[in-house]
């Protein structure tokens, strides 16, 4: 959580800054950026929200539990992100450019926008640190991998977000530097058109991701190689072997294996309460393990 709440701070201040940096210079960069921060600002709080959702116990309605719900607010986010900051921001460049109006003081919109490129350089140096703790694999260049693989929730978003952001500022100060150097404001204008399309895809692609999520998604092929290998070891063979992630931190494993007929049923329950030890031992996930034994016939 500590990159969430970097975010958070960062953007709380970057947001403040820019809607104050609007009033003063009219520019329809750093409004499309103020919309942004707020959008961003408001998903880190849903992301929160989720967090604290999803450790409410399981109850008769829930029976697994409410692990899914960091799914359902990262998907909101992804809304908010397409709704909130890139249609917004694309309708305010449209009518710029319809309507320009000069800007005002435009080397404070680049002071601000240096002092955003720094906070939330440093909240994505956040989300990077805690990624590399979680994937030992994660570099730099491996972002949309990671993200793609992934079934942690919170960090994607934030990753994201963190990144567009980035993006976003370098969008807003060419705008703003083009439109001060040319003394034309449609340079501004296109740069909150640039701002909005960037929300936009980021938006789409993050909503795919955790719509994926929220429908369920199974282990990773390495997951799945370390449970049929644990299964291995009892010798036993797999009939058929399902997973679903719950949670990021909670992972339904569900078993059909072909027992010998001749076994006896303490047998075969030693052989089940191995098969449930060797794959809680060979997997880093918290699982529910369902076996289901059923007769070979040779």
């Amino acid at each position: 959580m500590n990159a969430v709440m970097m975010a958070l701070v960062a953007n709380v201040g970057v947001a403040i800054a820019k809607f104050v940096a609007f009033l003063l210079t009219r520019s329809a960069s750093m409004l499309a950026e103020s919309i942004h921060s707020l959008a961003d600002t408001t998903n880190q709080l849903l992301l929160l929200l989720g967090k604290r959702h999803s450790k409410k116990k399981p109850n008769e309605e829930h029976q697994f539990g409410y692990g899914r719900a960091r799914y359902f607010y990262s998907f909101l986010v992804a809304i908010l992100l397409f709704a909130v900051g890139g249609v917004f921001s694309v309708y305010q460049s449209i009518q710029e450019i319809m309507h320009p109006s000069d800007l005002d003081s435009p080397i404070i919109a680049i002071v601000i926008l240096i002092i955003g490129m720094i906070l939330e350089g440093l909240a994505l140096r956040t989300s990077i640190i805690e990624t590399k703790h979680i994937d030992k694999k994660f570099k730099y260049r491996n972002v949309l991998k990671f993200i793609e693989e992934t079934k942690n929730s919170d960090l994607p978003v934030v990753l994201l977000e963190d990144t567009a952001a980035l993006i976003g500022l370098s969008f807003a100060m060419a705008g703003v530097v083009a439109s001060m150097i040319t003394k034309n404001p449609i340079y501004d204008a296109v740069g909150s058109g640039a701002i909005g399309i960037l929300l936009l895809i980021v938006a789409v692609f993050l909503g795919s991701q955790m719509g994926s999520l929220l429908i369920g998604e199974s282990a990773d092929d390495d997951t799945i190689l370390t449970i049929e290998n644990a299964v291995k070891e009892s010798n036993v063979e797999i009939i058929h072997l399902r997973t679903d992630y719950l949670s990021p931190d909670q992972l339904l494993i569900t078993l059909k294996i072909a027992i010998d007929g001749a076994l006896s049923a303490k047998e075969i329950v030693d052989i089940i309460n191995d098969i449930e030890r060797a794959i809680r031992r060979g997997i880093n996930v918290p699982s529910m393990i369902f076996v289901e034994p059923d007769i070979k016939l040779w």
